[in-house]
């Protein structure tokens, strides 16, 4: 199994306020960012396989 390394990012403070709009209270960054991701990766093979 390949160990997932913790790592940082630099974000303003306002992306850092928009991503904890979007988490649920505990939800960690790494969580909302990974869900948010996912959604976009299905939406964007709904746009290829034409159900948008």
């Amino acid at each position: 199994m390949v160990e997932d390394k913790i790592t940082t990012i630099k974000l303003r403070g306002s992306t850092r306020e928009k991503l904890a709009e979007q988490g649920k209270k505990g939800e960690s960054y790494d969580e909302i960012l990974n869900k948010l991701l996912d959604i976009m990766k299905e939406k964007e093979q709904c746009k290829r396989d034409g159900n948008r």
